[in-house]
């Protein structure tokens, strides 16, 4: 395996030659998408949303690791919000967290960067709410929930309960 030292201390292991796109659009994302990225304030992207946001949407398995703020979690929003089918109305992505406070700011990230997309379903409420309450909500919303942001902790427990994963595209585990 090969390493690449980046600039800004961030590291890539590779098993093949790696493309760095220069721009958003060179990622060929959803126009809505590159409208919540403006809108957000980025305007190029960081060293690892260069070289892991279009793997990750074409399949590849990634393992991110860098210091912090590196924008490793807009990496995750992205790839997400690229590859979700806004049309079906099943769990198509689970992203689980070590803590309540990193599963709340993916949360954030989402929505903000999905904000042209019109995603209405998405669920961020493990960990933070009572189980009771989370299952609640979840049995309420009348279009199946597309995303899930968890604790680790909590998913399973909802999982027996309600939560069916047989339309999964990517499960992504955020351990920083």
């Amino acid at each position: 395996m090969d390493k690449y030292h980046l600039y800004n201390n961030v590291e890539c292991n590779i098993n093949e030659d790696i493309i760095i796109y220069p721009t958003f659009e060179s990622m060929q994302l959803r126009k809505e998408l590159i409208e919540g990225i403006y809108a957000y304030g980025y305007t190029i992207p960081s060293v690892v949303q260069q070289r892991a946001i279009v793997p990750i949407i074409k399949g590849r398995n990634v393992v991110l690791k860098s210091l912090r703020s590196t924008s490793k979690t807009t990496v995750i929003a992205l790839s997400v919000l690229q590859i979700i089918d806004l049309s079906a109305n099943e769990t198509q992505v689970l992203i689980l967290s070590k803590t309540k406070e990193k599963t709340e700011q993916i949360a954030k990230i989402l929505i903000a960067l999905g904000d042209f997309l019109n995603i209405s379903n998405y669920k961020s409420c493990f960990g933070v709410n009572s189980i009771q309450d989370n299952i609640n909500i979840l049995q309420n919303i009348q279009n199946g929930v597309q995303m899930i942001s968890s604790s680790i902790d909590q998913v399973f427990k909802y999982q027996r309960n309600i939560l069916t994963f047989s339309h999964l595209k990517m499960i992504i585990f955020e351990l920083s």
